[in-house]
């Protein structure tokens, strides 16, 4: 078996969130949403107590340095040590434990909010912070996938549950989000809803088309001036929600 430390293209693969292949058709997406999620990392302290909620994989736990991290989710992840939540949806941790909640691309699948909402701050000390991010202009990408989101939309939603301190960041801009359809169109077009029955000339086919695609939109961000970027905020693919207990 390839060694990941090793062979960076096998790394590459293995985890496509923390090290996303110029292939994926989300790879600007991906990068991203990395990006916003490494800057915060560094700003949070090794003494924290940390709680993912909607974990999957933990594919950013290393980015962290607290002393305590811990996930919950829905499903168990291999042998990813999480712990599971109930169909109660209620978050088997006890009250007010943790500094620090963050959930990465999760609010879109979640369909009791209220309960999403109470359970996150009855895990929070008082003065606790909640980092969560969420799509905007996205495809619809699982069967469980219920909202799509406003910068103002957010803003007033997590004030109606009480959060103070409420920020909302657009992390990407129209590029990123029309790449990702773009991407997503022709994959649903050349190959199979199962991936696996595809045939290994489509595969290639399509991982061009992805590679250039994703180099095109990379053109455009790099070159584009600053205020062009940010009029395209508005139909951003994903934003960063930090608020306080």
């Amino acid at each position: 078996m390839l060694k990941y430390k090793k062979y960076p293209v096998a790394k590459s693969i293995g985890n496509r969130w923390l090290y996303p292949p110029i292939f994926d058709p989300d790879y600007l997406h991906r990068k991203t949403l990395l990006a916003v999620i490494r800057r915060l990392s560094t700003r949070l302290s090794s003494n924290s107590r940390i709680l993912d909620v909607g974990c999957g994989w933990m594919p950013y736990r290393s980015l962290f340095k607290a002393q305590v991290y811990e996930g919950v989710d829905v499903l168990p992840h291999g042998d990813t040590s999480i712990a599971l939540i109930g169909d109660d949806r209620k978050i088997p941790k006890p009250d007010a434990v943790f500094d620090v909640c963050v959930s990465w691309q999760v609010l879109e699948h979640v369909d009791s909010l209220h309960l999403f909402h109470a359970e996150i701050r009855r895990c929070l000390k008082p003065g606790g912070r909640l980092y969560l991010t969420t799509h905007g202009f996205f495809r619809v990408h699982a069967e469980a996938d219920f909202w799509r989101w406003t910068k103002q939309g957010l803003e007033r939603h997590f004030e109606q549950y009480g959060w103070s301190d409420v920020s909302v960041e657009p992390i990407d801009n129209a590029i990123v989000s029309a790449t990702g359809f773009c991407n997503a169109l022709v994959e649903r077009i050349l190959l199979p809803e199962d991936r696996n029955k595809a045939g290994k000339v489509k595969k290639i086919v399509f991982a061009a088309y992805a590679l250039l695609a994703n180099c095109i939109g990379l053109i455009l961000l790099r070159s584009l001036p600053a205020s062009k970027i940010a009029v395209l905020e508005s139909d951003s693919s994903t934003f960063l929600i930090s608020c306080t207990k």
